[in-house]
């Protein structure tokens, strides 16, 4: 889905017609949660979509805007590591991105752009975030066939 300019000045709970309301458990992910779904998702950053998507929220929204980035820089940083946005992405079964059938072309070519770097990245840290972000994409991408 492309996401218009009028979609972007919306919040997710304008674009999925619910609102959650407060929040009633007291954690960091669900109160920032919530408080992101009230959020234009224009102005939601490297962290929020990070977040989001990794939360699995808002994915025909938030997916979108995590791969106009993904394109552009594909170890965009959140606050917790260089390529964490890519990783939460990676994070996401092929059914979800399935779900988002037009995104999925898109997530594999970012994937098929990153692997070589990643394996070079993880060759010192079999067990770190790249090689983490590495599996994940394989488990994707080349159990059926592709990258």
């Amino acid at each position: 889905m492309v996401v218009s300019q009028e979609q972007r000045s919306r919040t997710l709970e304008q674009l999925e017609g619910e609102v959650w309301g407060e929040p009633q458990f007291d954690s960091y992910v669900v109160t920032e949660s919530h408080r992101l779904r009230r959020v234009p998702i224009r102005q939601l950053t490297v962290e929020n979509l990070r977040l989001l998507v990794g939360q699995k929220l808002g994915l025909p929204w938030v997916l979108e805007l995590a791969l106009e980035i993904l394109e552009v820089e594909p170890f965009a940083e959140g606050d917790l590591y260089e390529g964490d946005l890519l990783a939460s992405v990676m994070e996401l079964s092929r059914a979800e991105l399935s779900a988002c059938s037009e995104l999925l072309e898109r997530v594999r070519l970012v994937a098929e752009s990153v692997a070589r770097e990643l394996r070079a990245r993880s060759r010192g840290d079999p067990w770190g975030t790249h090689a983490n972000t590495l599996r994940a994409i394989e488990r994707l991408f080349l159990a059926h066939g592709s990258a």
